[in-house]
Parts: C-alpha cells; sequence; structure tokens
C-alpha cells in the first residue's frame, strides 16, 4: 500500500493498477493535486476505506475486472458516501455489462485523455454528476426533468465511452434511435458514421444483400459491387430497430465476417 500526500484535501483510493500503468496513473492524478491512496488487493481496499477516501478508483483489466466490480457492494456497505470510479484498461462488452450492473458512478476506458479523467474526478468530488454536467438535456437533445429522464441521460453517457453491444428497447415513438445517436455522438466512433438501418423495411431475401453487401454478377441485376450497411458503418455506429423475428440462419452463416467484428452492433 502506497501513499501520496499533495495539496488537496480530498483523497483518492487507487486500487487494481498494474506496474507502468500504476505509476502514470498516479502521477496525472497527484499532479492535478488530490491525495492518493494505492491498494494491491481487495482486502487492503476495504481496510483503507478507514481513511475516508472521497473518491474509489478501480482499475480494471481482463483477467480480473470482474472481481474488482463485484467488490463495490462491499466498499459501499463500510463507506456509503465514496464515489466508485471504474478505469478499464482492457475494455470488454461483458466488463462494461458488469460495471452498469454494479451501479459504478463512472466507467472510463483508459485511452481517455487524462485531463478528461482529471475533470470528472473533481466533479464527482464536488458532488457534481459528471454525466449530466456534460451531456444535459440540449447537448443529447433528449428533454425532461423527470428522474427517469435524467437516470437515463446518465447512462447513455457511460455507455458513450464503452465499445460494448447496446440493446435499446422501447415501444415504437419512445426515442430509440435518438437514443443510439446520442451514444454515437459521444462516443470515439463520433467522427465515422451512424447507419440506421429499418429492418421491419426489408424484406428477409434481401437483408443479406443490404447487410454485407454484394459483388457484381452474384444474381440477376447485380450489375455492379455495392458495400453493405455494415461496411459502409465500419468505425462508426449501426443502429438496427427490430420489430419482428428474423431468420437466424443469416446470423449463422456471416458470423465470422470482418464487418461485423469491426462494427459494433447497437
Amino acid at each position: 500500500m502506497m501513499r501520496s500526500r499533495s495539496k488537496d484535501t480530498a483523497g483518492i483510493l487507487v486500487a487494481g493498477l498494474r506496474g507502468a500503468d500504476s505509476r502514470a496513473c498516479l502521477n496525472f492524478i497527484s499532479a492535478a493535486g488530490f491525495e492518493t491512496l494505492q491498494c494491491d488487493t481487495h482486502e487492503q481496499t476495504l481496510a483503507s476505506l478507514d481513511h475516508r477516501p472521497g473518491i474509489v478508483f478501480l482499475a480494471l483489466y481482463a483477467s480480473d475486472g470482474t472481481s474488482w466490480l463485484r467488490l463495490t457492494g462491499s466498499i459501499r456497505a463500510r463507506w456509503r458516501q465514496a464515489r466508485i470510479v471504474a478505469l478499464a484498461f482492457e475494455s470488454s462488452e461483458e466488463l462494461a455489462i458488469e460495471a452498469l450492473r454494479a451501479k459504478v458512478d463512472d466507467y472510463i476506458h483508459a485511452t481517455a485523455a487524462p485531463e478528461a479523467v482529471i475533470e470528472i474526478l473533481r466533479e464527482l468530488r464536488a458532488g457534481e454528476p459528471q454525466t449530466e454536467a456534460h451531456h444535459d438535456s440540449a447537448t443529447l437533445g433528449i428533454l425532461g426533468e423527470s428522474r427517469c429522464v435524467a437516470e437515463l441521460r446518465t447512462r447513455l453517457g457511460r455507455l458513450s465511452n464503452s465499445d460494448c453491444n447496446v440493446l435499446i428497447t422501447g415501444e415504437s415513438g419512445t426515442g430509440k434511435e435518438l437514443a443510439a445517436a446520442a451514444i454515437h455522438r459521444y462516443s470515439n466512433r463520433k467522427h465515422a458514421r451512424l447507419v440506421c438501418l429499418n429492418c421491419a423495411a426489408i424484406p428477409d431475401s434481401l437483408l443479406e444483400s443490404e447487410l454485407f453487401g454484394y459483388e457484381r454478377g452474384a444474381f440477376t441485376g447485380a450489375d455492379a459491387t455495392r458495400d453493405g450497411k455494415l461496411k459502409a458503418a465500419e468505425g462508426g455506429v449501426i443502429f438496427r430497430p427490430m420489430r419482428k423475428p428474423r431468420s437466424c440462419g443469416l446470423w449463422k452463416r456471416k458470423k465470422s465476417t470482418a464487418w461485423a467484428a469491426t462494427s459494433p452492433w447497437w
């Protein structure tokens, strides 16, 4: 366990860091004026809550990220006022989902700029929800001040920092496409395209060609090669509303396609 003192009295407990990541992370947090306390094990982390840190910073890696997230219940039981931030060095869909279930206050990918991370920490220390501060109703395009709408904006802000797949549910006209657009706008894929595909309007016989494209001469009338929607969305986001069951055979045949692997299926 290592302690770093600096001019800021609001302490940050940093847990689970490894090697060079540990040194770099602690350096930029300390340089911003925070007092840091580093822990390497679950036991040290829980014991260090006696210092009443304002923020608990959990470093997540593929091998043990889930176990650190499962510690959040014990952290809150011992120190209810702590704000919990997950910093994913090796992010995955499963890890992001686990973080949402653990109800962490923020989920940050390690590729985020250090200045953005510091800003999040300062706002959490001050008790201001970061997502709402940066993604208010005007910027997200989602209006309303109710508790449910505020929670929706918070979740969309968290999801925008992740590369996980997202299932958006709701009745027709409730704003599913608006939610997908908000995630895209604030994600690291915002410079690539957001492609909206209305699957309900495409017959089963044409869905494969629309998604994956086709080569010239593949069928009657195919007089030129055409890229599919997945290729158009490469590096960006594809939003595909599904209002009726589709044949599973298409997804089984194409599950190894490179475009499907590189484009998230929002």
